[in-house]
């Protein structure tokens, strides 16, 4: 598996690592056509047809690029197409970087077990907002038994208001396929809900739980190591996420682009986090997140088979058929931004603002099928 040095990239032709460049031609010319319809001011977006009350931009957006994307073979790049090279806002691909950044913890003792109750953990610190306001730190009824699982598998059902926007936002929202609808709360553990709301509250706990910048963290100990360029951005939401903990001010960032802020990054940036994925969190021979933390990233939910800690998996090939294997996943955000990886195959496929990287994705691999 050829890995590369940070500022460089080696590409090959597709026929170099046996496949027909007449694919990978298909592909880019219809990856170039499916544009998926935002408007370029991202500010006039709704990703998700929010209640008015709770639909406001918080955080910073950035206008967006242009239909882009990469195709990567035994780590090779081997096709191209738009502006790769612009950092744009991934969205939701932000969420699959919280547990990343939950493993450098994992493995070095903090974390003991995903088990754990936060209520615990944010027991042992003073947490306020900025303005001297109590945060919510799991003592209620309802959230007193999650755990970092449950949080991570979008099972917890806690429930509050987190920088101004309610739980009760995401629920029964408008995302195909990601939906379970429900009418009351439930136990944790026992409802599963795509809730960007929850994610943030995870990003929070995280910071709690470091007591140091999330984007320091990824930086030091992820993207720095993988060599990824240093043009990519998380953004938090200002003033609106500004906590104190033990009386020290953080920005907690936000695990999405949802209502702004979130990170922002380049195409080959996010296709060497697919790349450390790819090979269980080594790099080079040099362990960045164990392999044991990785393989809990991608195990199935039992109540959600598809989804793992915050990333899609082809469980019982319920989301890509049989033209992958059951061990691919994917990283996917609003925009068509997605990061997919088929370890089988060794192949990675990172999609920028096309309509469904779905389509983009089985278009290659059923064309490699011969299909």
């Amino acid at each position: 598996m050829y890995i590369p040095v940070k500022g460089t990239w080696e590409r090959l032709n597709p026929s170099e690592v046996n496949i027909n460049p007449s694919i990978t031609k298909k592909v880019e010319a219809f990856a170039k056509e499916f544009d998926c319809g935002f408007p370029t001011d991202l500010n006039k977006v709704d990703v998700s047809d929010d209640p008015l009350e709770w639909a406001g931009k918080i955080g910073p957006m950035k206008d967006r690029g242009i239909p882009s994307g990469l195709i990567i073979k035994d780590g090779y790049i081997i096709s191209e197409w738009g502006n790769p090279e612009r950092t744009d806002m991934i969205f939701s691909i932000t969420k699959s970087f919280l547990p990343l950044i939950l493993g450098i913890a994992y493995d070095n003792g903090f974390v003991k077990s995903v088990d754990e109750k936060l209520i615990d953990v944010e027991k042992k610190i003073d947490l306020k907002m900025s303005d001297g306001k109590n945060l919510d730190k799991y003592n209620s009824k309802q959230n007193k038994h999650i755990t970092w699982k449950h949080l991570l598998q979008q099972t917890s059902d806690w429930e509050g208001t987190l920088f101004s926007k309610s739980d009760l936002v995401d629920w029964n929202r408008n995302v195909p396929s990601m939906t379970t609808i429900r009418s009351s709360r439930m136990p944790p553990g026992e409802h599963w809900e795509y809730n960007d709301v929850r994610v943030n509250r995870l990003s929070l706990s995280i910071l709690c739980l470091f007591k140091k910048s999330l984007p320091k963290i990824l930086k030091e100990k992820i993207l720095d190591p993988i060599g990824a360029s240093d043009t990519w951005e998380w953004h938090g939401y200002g003033n609106y996420s500004n906590v104190l903990i033990n009386n020290e001010s953080f920005i907690s960032v936000p695990g999405g682009g949802h209502w702004g802020g979130g990170i922002w990054m380049n195409s080959y940036d996010l296709a060497r986090f697919g790349l450390l994925m790819l090979n269980r969190g080594d790099w080079k021979g040099k362990t960045i997140i164990s392999s044991n933390w990785i393989n809990k990233m991608l195990s199935p939910s039992v109540i959600k088979p598809n989804y793992g800690f915050l990333i899609r998996i082809n469980t019982h090939n319920n989301i890509f058929g049989k033209y992958t294997s059951e061990k691919s996943f994917i990283a996917a955000g609003a925009g068509g931004n997605a990061v997919f990886v088929d370890p089988n195959r060794k192949i990675i496929i990172v999609t920028r603002w096309c309509k469904n990287p779905k389509d983009i994705i089985e278009l290659f691999i059923k064309s490699l099928n011969g299909k």
